[in-house]
This record gives C-alpha cells, structure tokens and sequence, in this order.
C-alpha cells in the first residue's frame, strides 16, 4: 500500500529536479524499511509505525508538489516560497530518516526483551517524529 501511494508522486516530477526527487525517494524507502524492521522487531509499535508512515507520505507528496510549483513558478518572491517549502519537506524527510535509523538502531543493541522495558520511551519518540512531521505538513 506503502508504495502504491508512493510511485505516483514520481509521475509529475519535472525534469530539472528529478535528482532532487530521487534523493527523497531513496530516504522515503530507507524510511519504510527501517519502519517494516521496528515493527517486525515489536509490534507494540505498529500503530506509531503506520502513523509515521502516513506523515512520510504527506510529506513527499508535498515535496513532489514543491518540485512541480518551483518549476513553474517565475516571480522571485514566489520562487522563494515555493523553494523554501521544498527545502523544509526535504530537511524533515531527512531527520525523520536519521530519527527512524537510531530508533532501529536502538532497538538492535538493546535487544527485544531490554527493547520492551523501553517501549515507552521508544513510542515517546515514534509521536515525536510524527509530530514533527505534522508540524511541517500543516505549516506549508
């Protein structure tokens, strides 16, 4: 479902930011795997994992948007908006990647029987990326 939601965004990249676009989508699949391994590991955090999820969606059709409107847009002061959008959507994918990599990370040191001992803290910052990622959606 993850990806089927996800490849049409590729359809209405321009050209000049296809480089751009693939940057999001390989921290987009990066996301959803280390999202399918935490839950896989525990699935006390599946309903945190799913929302977070959903938010990395509305975040790369905002990116994909971005990219579309930047290439279209001409007046600076417009140009600046479009691209400052653009910026803040690939600056969240990212940290919610680096975010999901030390949660992932965290939850293979620890091991599972430490890992549950720590749950709260882990879905604490499962909501806080979610979050962050509402934050930004809602801001734009």
């Amino acid at each position: 479902t993850f990806q089927q939601r996800l490849r049409p965004l590729s359809a209405h990249i321009p050209t000049s930011a296809q480089k751009q676009w693939q940057i999001a989508e390989a921290q987009i699949q990066t996301i959803h795997q280390m999202c399918q391994r935490i839950a896989r590991q525990e699935s006390l955090f599946l309903a945190d994992v799913i929302e977070t999820l959903h938010t990395v969606l509305a975040l790369a059709k905002q990116l994909a948007h971005a990219c579309e409107v930047t290439n279209r847009v001409q007046t600076p002061q417009y140009q600046a908006r479009a691209q400052q959008q653009l910026t803040n959507s690939q600056t969240r994918l990212k940290q919610t990647c680096d975010q999901l990599q030390k949660l992932h990370d965290q939850l293979a040191v620890v091991g599972l029987e430490q890992a549950q001992s720590s749950a709260p803290d882990i879905a604490d910052r499962l909501q806080f990326i979610v979050a962050a990622n509402e934050n930004v959606i809602e801001s734009s």
